[in-house]
C-alpha cells in the first residue's frame, strides 16, 4: 500500500464527522524522511568498529490520533531498513555482519514503532520523548523502549536522535568471529537512530 492510500485512508478516518472523537482532530502524520540514518556501535576483544547505513533511502510514515491527553500515543509505522545498506567501512566486517544478520534470508532490519509518550508536535530541543518498539531481525522479535532527544527543531520538522542497546543473543545469533576464534565481537552492539522528520498538514475532507 502506497504512502498517498495510507495518508488517505487515515485522514478520512480522523475526520470522519460520525466519529464520536472529537479529539481526533488531533491527528497528526509524519514523513520519515529518506535521510535518516543508523550507526551501530561495536566492540572486539582487540578494538572497536562503528558500522552505518547513512540513509535509509525511502520514505515512511509515522500517524496517530491523540484521543487522552494523559495516555501514550499508539501510532502506526514500521520501517523495513535494508540491510545491505550497511557500511562497516570494512569489507570483510561488513561480509561478516550481514553473514551473521542472515541477511540473504531476512535482508531487512523491521523497525514497529507502537506508541509515543507524546506528541511529535510539541517536540522541542532536547525533549525527551520515549517509544516503545519492536525489532525484527533475522525473522526474530524483540520488544524495547527507546529514549528519543530532539534536535533542530521546528513546527513542520523535526530531528529525533536517540540510542538503544541490543544483543546478537537477543535474535538467535552468534557474534562473529575471525582468524578461527582469536578475534571474537562482543555480544552487546550500541545502536544510534536519526530521524529526519517533516509534517503533514491535513485538511478535512
Amino acid at each position: 500500500m502506497t504512502h498517498q492510500i495510507i495518508i488517505a485512508l487515515f485522514m478520512l478516518l480522523a475526520f470522519n464527522p460520525n466519529n464520536d472523537h472529537k479529539e481526533a482532530l488531533n491527528a497528526e502524520v509524519w514523513l520519515i524522511k529518506p535521510e535518516s540514518s543508523l550507526v551501530v556501535y561495536g566492540k572486539t576483544n582487540v578494538n572497536s568498529f562503528t558500522c552505518l547505513v547513512p540513509s535509509f533511502g525511502q520514505t515512511d510514515t509515522l500517524s496517530y490520533l491523540k484521543t487522552n491527553k494523559n495516555a501514550s500515543l499508539d501510532i502506526d509505522c514500521v520501517m523495513a531498513i535494508d540491510l545491505h545498506r550497511f557500511n562497516c567501512k570494512n569489507k570483510m566486517m561488513t561480509k561478516d555482519l550481514l553473514k551473521t544478520l542472515q541477511a540473504n534470508c531476512h535482508p531487512h532490519m523491521i523497525i514497529n514503532f507502537l506508541n509515543l509518550s507524546d506528541q511529535l508536535s510539541s517536540i522541542t530541543n532536547n525533549k525527551l520523548i520515549v517509544t516503545s518498539t519492536e525489532i525484527e531481525l533475522a525473522g526474530k522479535k524483540r520488544k524495547m523502549m527507546i529514549n528519543l532527544y530532539g534536535s533542530e527543531c521546528n513546527g513542520t520538522t523535526k530531528q529525533l536522535k536517540g540510542k538503544a542497546q541490543i544483543c546478537f543473543s537477543d535474535f538467535g545469533l552468534e557474534a562473529p568471529t575471525k582468524m578461527a576464534g582469536t578475534i571474537k565481537v562482543k555480544n552487546q552492539l550500541d545502536v544510534e537512530f536519526t530521524l529526519h522528520l517533516e509534517r503533514l498538514h491535513m485538511q478535512k475532507i
